[in-house]
């Protein structure tokens, strides 16, 4: 039996990020259904409302990659969808916060 490759083997880099992808994917998740309860309770922008669903099909497509994921490499594609869904959320967030301040007007 290879040492340290037994039951209790200690993770490597490449597990740390994949468990760490995971975390990151998990909240990312939670701050989009957040977003999505306040869009519901009352009136929002259509902007807004397109943008979110961006952000989950991106979020989605990362928890797609995250899963098919089996060389560290593979995590590249798990990032890349994660930013794209961070890109769609701060994007939901600016429209609503354009809808506030023309309301404010």
């Amino acid at each position: 039996m290879d040492p340290g490759r037994g039951r209790f083997r200690r993770p490597d880099q490449a597990d740390e990020a994949r468990r760490g992808l995971r975390s990151e994917i998990l909240a990312q998740r939670r701050e989009l259904e957040l977003l999505a309860e306040a869009l519901r309770s009352g009136p929002a922008p259509i902007s807004a409302q397109a943008a979110l669903d961006r952000s989950f099909v991106a979020l989605r497509a990362a928890e797609r990659a995250w899963l098919e994921a089996r060389r560290p490499s593979d995590l590249l594609e798990v990032i890349t969808r994660l930013e794209a869904s961070r890109e769609a959320l701060a994007a939901s967030l600016q429209a609503v916060g354009r809808r506030q301040r023309a309301t404010r007007a």
